[in-house]
């Protein structure tokens, strides 16, 4: 396969290309849909690989933890693509995404250490007070 080798040359833009065209024909072919993954991953093409996800996991392409998996890194790659968004002029709009993706975030994902760590340096990598910087202790 074309893509297969030109994926393996480390020409990722063009092997993309080709999976493209060719899913369009071969819609549930575990094989292209897979390459197509690994391809998206290796050009942290994350907008990319989140939009194939469900046809991934209704084609029982890559298994359920794997699944989880790439949600989850879309999700920490989501958010840090908010904190990026920085504006010279306010740090307020990059606090304001980080926190309503934060919310809407699946309570597995706000419980899981990796996560909350991520979203925490985030955080403080914009100097904010955000739901999860810890509260001073009361002495009374």
């Amino acid at each position: 396969m074309k893509a297969q080798l030109l994926f393996k040359l480390g020409q990722l833009e063009q092997s993309v290309a080709v999976l493209e065209q060719l899913k369009r024909s071969s819609v549930n072919d575990h094989s292209l849909l897979y390459l197509l993954k690994e391809v998206y991953v290796q050009l942290k093409d994350w907008q990319a690989l989140k939009e194939l996800v469900p046809t991934l996991e209704k084609n029982q392409v890559i298994d359920s933890i794997e699944i989880g998996e790439i949600r989850m890194r879309i999700f920490m790659e989501e958010l840090y693509a908010a904190r990026s968004s920085i504006s010279d002029s306010t740090k307020e709009e990059p606090l304001t995404q980080l926190n309503k993706l934060w919310k809407k975030a699946p309570a597995k994902y706000r419980e899981d250490e990796k996560v909350v760590k991520h979203f925490s340096e985030l955080l403080l990598q914009l100097d904010a007070k955000g739901p999860m910087r810890p509260r001073p202790l009361s002495l009374q």
